[in-house]
């Protein structure tokens, strides 16, 4: 469920020029939810001294889990994998009572995945977006087909080429960013 249906209060904050939060202000009982941009706010959620925390890793999906207390970790495999729906939630929070989820059933919308791959991301944008309001509204566990697809990536190798990427785009625009 949202946030507006659980009745939880969001409060907004600010990050600075490394993306870093700036302006916490954590009240007892509050969880501070934690986005590690593109992997280089790590080294800061490991050592925030938030008491309750969401780590929000969909940006950093080859970052290790934290092993912190009162921490959820979340993970978007779709982010990272052309599959049709898919995320991770880790935690070593006892959960007091885990809701069964039903499967969610996503062949319809790998019709956008395929339609991206022929024809370009840009193309498939409208029914990118139609798939994005879809699942947003969606509480299921991940598909059975996103698992068998999941299953057969080789993990090592994609985040070796994804280093690799990073490296070659590195050389030619490091002079150019501002991070």
């Amino acid at each position: 469920k949202v946030a507006s249906e659980l009745k939880i209060e969001c409060v907004n904050y600010h990050i600075d020029q490394n993306f870093l939060p700036c302006d916490i202000c954590e009240q007892e009982g509050d969880a501070v939810f934690l986005i590690n941009y593109h992997g280089l706010c790590g080294e800061y959620i490991k050592n925030a001294p938030f008491k309750y925390k969401i780590v929000d890793n969909s940006m950093a999906f080859f970052e290790k889990p934290s092993s912190e207390e009162n921490t959820y970790t979340i993970y978007s495999a779709r982010k990272f994998f052309s599959v049709p729906d898919g995320a991770y939630l880790i935690s070593n929070v006892p959960f007091r009572k885990v809701p069964v989820l039903e499967s969610d059933i996503s062949y319809k919308r790998t019709r956008m995945l395929f339609h991206a791959l022929e024809l370009g991301p840009g193309d498939a944008y409208k029914e990118s977006q139609a798939n994005e309001q879809e699942i947003a509204s969606l509480r299921k566990s991940m598909s059975y087909l996103t698992k068998k697809l999941l299953a057969a990536v080789d993990y090592d190798k994609e985040k070796h080429l994804r280093n690799q990427n990073f490296n070659t785009l590195h050389s030619y625009l490091s002079k150019y960013n501002m991070i």
